[in-house]
């Protein structure tokens, strides 16, 4: 029983080298240009956000806080953003668009007509009233 509560008690602490430190997020849906809040447990120097963590073109930038709990932040871009504390924890929140993607919609828009005009064109092509299409005999040399 004792060595059980010992595990559960290693593995709630923070790893060694890391803080304890929490990030939360007001408000909790974010958009693009409106200004959002940053509340750690613990005061911080600096914070890092990086705009498509883990892609191939990642975009970092660096808020110097200056040992506050709390700072204003206001995300450039819609997407993925991982707000971390140097050393310390990471935070991936979603920040959205601030109106809908007109390219988007486009898209969305072009592939559905692909898919259905080509399945409608297929199924009137199947139940045409022209006369039957069969496949020319094929005879094995003789």
């Amino acid at each position: 029983m004792r060595l059980l509560l010992l595990v559960l008690l290693l593995a709630a602490a923070p790893a060694a080298g890391q803080s304890a430190t929490s990030i939360s997020v007001l408000p909790e849906r974010l958009v693009a240009g409106d200004q959002a809040t940053l509340t750690f447990d613990a005061p911080v120097n600096a914070v890092v956000t990086t705009y498509r963590p883990n892609s191939a073109i990642p975009i970092v930038d660096t808020l110097v806080v200056g040992g506050f709990t709390s700072v204003r932040w206001t995300p450039e871009r819609a997407g993925v953003v991982r707000v971390s504390v140097p050393g310390g924890p990471s935070r991936n929140v979603s920040v959205r668009f601030t109106a809908l993607p007109v390219a988007g919609l486009f898209v969305l828009i072009a592939a559905g007509l692909i898919l259905f005009g080509g399945a409608a064109w297929a199924m009137r092509k199947l139940l045409s009233d022209g006369p039957p299409r069969t496949l020319p005999e094929v005879r094995p040399d003789t």
